[in-house]
């Protein structure tokens, strides 16, 4: 497949940094119709691409495979049709994710693409990374209390040291990685965005966690306190949705803490083994991450769109739970296996609901 351009300044922000939309317009797509649209994952899961969409139109959906009863074109539309479907079984729509896709089809991606975070984001993100760059920095510069708020200050620290010992540590550090002092900066710069990757899927837990509860507490509310306490239809479907989304905050918040804990770098006794270490422990855990943190999204933002107050009759809720929160549960369970404390303090608990 042509390796076309990736036009970075066409994809908004939001399908930047976006964990389950991406604008077709940074993919090598070639019908200029077909560019225009985006690729989601919708409250069910289901990847679908997006015509339109507005808070008064709703989404416009259809299949990838509807797609040439809406855009007419030459063979070129069926090279475009192989790369979406290809993409369509990837977990989420994150930047990490979709590189991964994409190099899967041999599509090769430059650096400047939109398949990374967007600057304001990752300036955002800067905070969640303190744990691999104050250690950093007082390594290298002691107590000083330097004043560093963003990646490129930190990595121009690296490259242009201001002190003889300093560039000392400098020469150590390298040493022991096996790398030059020029390369040092490229490579803790690839390997920060190991952790970039980390702070990013960890903003959206963040995010998404208190909302869980918050639908959780809806959820025990209308099952208990409504007229559907004696509908064993509505509590067999609030009890068994409410256990799998409950399950899936626990074992992403159980993965967290071992990542917090496997990641965390002792910059006085760096080795390779233990860069080897730690990388190999995000990238094992990314696809798990972002497979639950996307799922969740969408069903908290379905839930936040159809109930922006968090109220409703207790038939509407049910309806909601049934038609639009239970979709696609089972198979996000089955994505994310029982996981294992840190320390042997036990497996990722389902029984608890509310």
């Amino acid at each position: 497949m042509a390796n076309d351009a990736l036009e970075l300044e066409s994809v908004g922000r939001d399908d930047q940094d976006s964990i389950h939309t991406f604008s077709l317009m940074g993919l090598p797509i070639h019908h200029p119709g077909l560019r225009r649209t985006r690729m989601i994952k919708n409250a069910h899961m289901e990847t679908r691409i997006e015509m339109f969409s507005g808070q008064d139109q709703g989404s416009g959906q259809i299949e990838i495979g509807e797609i040439p009863d809406h855009f007419q074109g030459d063979a070129s539309l069926k090279d475009d049709i192989a790369l979406l479907k290809g993409l369509s079984i990837l977990p989420s729509f994150d930047c990490y994710t979709l590189r991964r896709g994409l190099r899967q089809q041999g599509v090769q991606i430059e650096q400047d693409t939109a398949f990374k975070l967007s600057d304001s984001k990752i300036q955002e993100l800067f905070p969640l990374m303190r744990r691999i760059t104050r250690p950093l920095i007082k390594q290298l510069y002691g107590d000083g209390g330097l004043d560093v708020s963003d990646t490129q200050t930190l990595l121009e620290l690296v490259r242009n040291p201001d002190q003889d010992k300093v560039l000392n540590r400098l020469d150590e550090m390298a040493a022991t990685l096996g790398v030059s002092v020029a390369r040092l900066p490229n490579y803790l710069e690839d390997f920060g965005d190991l952790y970039l990757s980390l702070s990013y899927f960890e903003s959206y837990f963040l995010e998404m966690g208190p909302k869980v509860d918050q639908l959780l507490v809806w959820m025990q509310d209308v099952a208990e306190n409504s007229h559907l306490r004696n509908d064993n239809y509505a509590q067999k479907s609030f009890i068994d949705s409410g256990r799998r989304v409950r399950y899936l905050k626990d074992n992403l918040e159980t993965r967290f803490k071992n990542l917090s804990e496997a990641t965390t770098l002792n910059w006085y006794r760096l080795d390779v083994g233990m860069f080897k270490t730690v990388q190999s422990s995000i990238l094992k855990e990314q696809i798990y991450l972002a497979t639950g943190l996307c799922g969740l999204a969408v069903k908290i933002y379905e839930w936040e769109r159809v109930f922006p107050n968090a109220g409703g009759s207790p038939d509407r809720c049910l309806d909601f739970v049934v038609s639009e929160l239970r979709p696609g549960l089972d198979n996000l369970v089955r994505a994310l296996p029982k996981v294992e404390a840190a320390g042997g303090k036990g497996k990722t608990r389902s029984e608890r609901v509310w």
